[in-house]
């Protein structure tokens, strides 16, 4: 019996969603489900797209329990179902997830090939946020990819000062956050400390307005590698602009991220709640 491809997208919406919900029985299994029902889905371009998008799900899933290997593979596979399909938002997205797993795989050959395959993708049009997330993963990769690099600082650097103040970067401070928060940690390799504090003070700034999405969590990771090397470097007087940092903030600003999170997945429980008991008429029934 064949399914209708939005039976796998509507499993794979639920097992991202209780994944963040911390209920990992769900998780895994609307994880299964969607696996099973892509199976039996019609043999199609819809049912294509529907793998598609569930191996992303599961590339993302893989890459949060650490299963980096698996997550690379799932990524491929992704990828060509995607230039296939000629879907290049989802292409990029897939992409974003592949860099992340080669880079915490410290595959940086590989994260080279894969921005060289992103940038391909969006350099040609004008998409501003796909933009940012490419620099973004291009100023990790000049950071700690050990002398690899895929585009020069100097363009990074201009792509974001020339776009920071868009109306579609400024609604995204996950990756703003992640994006100036690279930018100080860059400066402060050269002990440039006026440009290491303007950038930590806007990653400040953004901090509050996140979540713990992909680029939300990467984004507070490299925040707080601004705030160790505050701490560390306080005790010289290289600040000229930055209010003594203690153990206690960082300790606080950890906290209340966390907390931010919890407080936006209720918020998002009660949405999905609904949607889901929506779903379980005659039509959802009979799928399962």
């Amino acid at each position: 019996m064949f399914v209708a491809p939005q039976v796998v997208s509507t499993y794979v919406a639920l097992s991202q969603f209780s994944q963040n919900m911390g209920d990992r029985d769900k998780w895994l299994q609307c994880e299964q489900m969607a696996i099973q029902k892509s199976s039996l889905c019609w043999f199609s371009r819809e049912g294509l797209l529907a793998t598609a998008q569930l191996m992303q799900a599961l590339a993302y899933t893989k890459l949060c329990l650490g299963h980096l290997d698996f997550s690379i593979k799932l990524g491929f596979q992704a990828h060509e179902i995607c230039r296939h399909l000629k879907k290049p938002a989802l292409e990029n997205l897939v992409l974003s997830v592949l860099f992340r797993s080669a880079f915490l795989k410290k595959k940086f050959d590989l994260c080279v090939h894969v921005l060289e395959s992103q940038w391909a993708l969006i350099s040609q049009g004008r998409d501003v946020l796909g933009l940012a997330c490419f620099y973004s993963a291009c100023l990790d990769l000049l950071l700690y990819g050990k002398g690899l690099l895929c585009r020069p600082f100097g363009e990074c650097l201009h792509f974001i000062q020339h776009c920071e103040h868009s109306c579609i970067l400024n609604s995204q401070s996950n990756v703003m956050l992640g994006v100036h928060s690279s930018l100080a940690m860059w400066f402060a390799q050269d002990s440039q400390w006026n440009l290491f504090e303007h950038h930590f003070s806007k990653a400040r700034q953004l901090v509050k307005r996140t979540n713990a999405s992909l680029f939300g969590s990467h984004g507070f990771v490299r925040f707080l590698e601004c705030h160790v090397l505050v701490l560390q470097k306080m005790p010289e007087g290289v600040f000229m602009h930055t209010p003594p940092e203690t153990r206690s903030q960082t300790l606080k600003d950890l906290t209340e991220w966390l907390m931010s999170r919890r407080i936006r997945m209720k918020k998002k429980l009660k949405t999905v709640y609904v949607k889901e008991n929506h779903l379980k008429g005659p039509w959802f029934s009979c799928c399962i």
